[in-house]
């Protein structure tokens, strides 16, 4: 299994991730400059949610998510997941296609993962006295309305997109044959390891690639948002910290010079200190 998934994290793989990760960043850059520009109070950690959801939608999946290009939604209230939910929600009788259901689903089943006072009755009791969330939840998920029912049926209805996506892409690389198709993202480097050797297609089944791009897709966008979020925080609490980085990065060139991989590795010392 290593080695099948090494070559997504190589050097060569990791940079060409870099011109999509530039070009949402710089979505990310215009939503922050339009939010300041009404004097308007920003949520950071609403804006980087959106951010990795769009990072992993590309490099994961091949799949344009557009959170931050879209102008309904770079100009919500930025009230969370439940704005961010009804926002992506298409309007009766329009026409989905089915990368952007999948956007869809994985914004509803985010929101139905909070750990606030929405959160699934079971969770709730699951901190207060664990041996009841099992069962509790097992009875709560029959019933229609339920926290942990709309968790549930969340869930359920984000796992037949995903593999919805995988039989279109799993398709994609059989009838390439003559290897015209060059995606980079995860995905489809994985369904094309799968036609490598008979041990890479008994290990790297439908269901278990369906659970690495579930995991993917909802652990990685918000311990990503998180992690970011936090980081961000902390640095305005510093403003010696916050002009020594801003010195380092403006040092680098014009702020339209292409990073190499190569050089955030060996001319950011101090933003690597900072993001360790």
């Amino acid at each position: 299994m290593r080695n099948i998934l090494l070559p997504l994290f190589h050097s060569e793989q990791m940079e060409s991730f870099l011109p999509l990760l530039a070009r949402i960043l710089n979505n990310l850059t215009k939503n922050l400059s339009c939010c300041c520009n009404r004097d308007k109070d920003v949520n950071i950690s609403d804006l980087l949610h959106k951010f990795a959801l769009d990072v992993i939608g590309e490099s994961a999946f091949g799949t344009r998510f557009n959170l931050l290009e879209d102008d309904k939604i770079s100009h919500l209230k930025h009230g969370g997941y439940q704005d961010l939910a009804a926002a992506v929600t298409p309007t009766p009788g329009a026409v989905v296609n089915p990368d952007q259901e999948l956007v869809n689903q994985a914004v509803k089943s985010l929101d139905a993962l909070r750990m606030d006072s929405g959160a699934p009755a079971s969770t709730i009791a699951g901190i207060l006295y664990p041996i009841l969330q099992h069962p509790l939840r097992f009875f709560l998920t029959k019933i229609p309305g339920t926290a942990d029912w709309v968790q549930e049926t969340s869930n359920r209805k984000l796992v037949e997109r995903l593999n919805n996506l995988q039989a279109r892409r799993k398709q994609e690389v059989d009838d390439d044959d003559h290897h015209k198709i060059t995606r980079i993202d995860a995905l489809s480097l994985l369904l094309t390891a799968c036609q490598a050797n008979a041990a890479s297609r008994n290990l790297l089944q439908d269901n278990f690639v369906s659970g690495l791009t579930y995991e993917l897709l909802l652990a990685g966008s918000e311990t990503t948002a998180t992690t970011l979020s936090f980081a961000i925080y902390n640095i305005s609490g510093s403003e010696r910290v916050e002009e020594k980085l801003l010195q380092e990065i403006d040092a680098y060139g014009p702020i339209d010079s292409k990073v190499g991989l190569e050089d955030l590795d060996k001319k950011f010392p101090y933003v690597e200190q900072v993001s360790i």
